[in-house]
């Protein structure tokens, strides 16, 4: 009898996420044709190791179909946007092209400490090498030229989500998850959704350090010190300054990022 109830579950269980499936797919081919059903899109559109995979877990609690994976990346792409209602490890190729496709969608800036993201990056390259799991190229290596250049294009990116979305506050939540103390809450609520969710934290990759510490301290302070990024913001989520990008206006840590500054226009008096 015991077997023959688990199996029964198993099967309505299938035969329940198939369901959903293709109740998202129908709304998501509607949405395509302009066609309101009030589905929503939601894409968590910062870069990979910023609590991508806790993410993802959060949109799975709250009951909605999730994609954790780099294939959504190429916004050029349909059908994998028609089969999933939320999407994270980005960032995609272009986030405002998104934007005018899915019309209504909420979008997650996801974003880290500084010197922790370099580390995390760094470390999950190495332990990707060891496994023989990763393609290296000169923008995605354990190298000063590379550590560099996220530092800079991390600085382009944010700062081109925070203008874009300067004017409709209510579709992006820019979020430092790790840091946050209620994060899953802050995403239900930012969704609308009343289902309380405690904070998760899971792991893509295995644990090499111990939280406030920095595996690769040595390389991550040369690059800082090299671009001329101050020490105290060495630590920014949002951006940094550097000797080639000085004059930002959105401030560098999220902690001083006050939703209703979003709709006004940054001046030069904004600037930390």
């Amino acid at each position: 009898m015991g077997d023959k109830n688990r199996g029964f579950n198993l099967s309505w269980r299938t035969a329940y996420d198939r369901l959903r499936r293709l109740l998202v797919i129908a709304k998501s081919a509607l949405m395509l044709l302009g066609i309101s059903t009030g589905h929503r899109k939601v894409f968590a559109i910062g870069f990979n190791k910023t609590a991508t995979s806790s993410i993802h877990e959060v949109f799975q609690k709250l009951g909605m179909l999730s994609a954790h994976n780099t294939h959504w990346r190429d916004t050029k792409r349909t059908f994998v946007f028609l089969k999933y209602q939320c999407f994270t490890d980005g960032p995609p190729d272009d986030f405002t092209a998104l934007d005018r496709r899915f019309k209504n969608s909420k979008f997650i800036l996801n974003i880290r400490d500084l010197d922790e993201w370099i580390d995390s990056r760094l470390e999950h390259i190495r332990l990707s090498k060891e496994k023989k799991s990763t393609q290296i190229h000169s923008k995605w290596d354990r190298t000063d030229f590379a550590v560099k250049h996220w530092i800079e294009e991390r600085n382009h990116y944010h700062q081109q989500v925070l203008d874009y979305f300067r004017d409709r506050p209510d579709d992006l939540l820019v979020l430092n998850y790790i840091r946050e103390a209620d994060p899953g809450q802050k995403i239900a609520d930012f969704l609308g959704k009343t289902k309380i969710v405690s904070k998760v934290y899971k792991r893509s990759t295995q644990q090499t350090r111990e939280r406030g510490t920095l595996r690769n301290k040595d390389r991550i302070h040369r690059c800082l010190t090299e671009l001329a990024v101050p020490k105290s913001a060495w630590q920014s989520d949002i951006h940094c300054p550097t000797e080639s990008n000085s004059t930002a206006y959105w401030p560098y840590d999220s902690a001083a990022l006050n939703y209703p500054d979003i709709i006004t226009q940054p001046d030069e008096n904004s600037a930390p």
